[in-house]
């Protein structure tokens, strides 16, 4: 088997590249390690968003069991019947 050696030039190109697919993997990692994170806190958010409605809800059923049927200015206080 005959056996060649590679120039400086060719041996710094290939380590070049495998440096910088070393370095791509990495990143790629950390992209995936923040997406995993992110996916987390969306489905967090969601479930506070899904908590949040249901309270607004619960609060316009009491005020239309108090008040009636109407809408209410939140920046003024005032209830309006409809």
């Amino acid at each position: 088997m005959e056996k060649t050696v590679l120039s400086k030039e060719e041996i710094k190109e290939l380590t070049e590249i495998q440096d910088l697919q070393n370095s791509l993997l990495y990143n790629l990692g950390q992209v995936e390690y923040q997406l995993i994170n992110l996916s987390k806190d969306k489905e967090k958010i969601s479930l506070n968003l899904t908590s949040s409605e249901q309270k607004s809800v619960e609060i316009a059923k009491k005020l239309e069991e108090k008040y009636g049927a109407g809408t209410v200015n939140i920046e003024s206080g005032e209830f309006i019947k409809a």
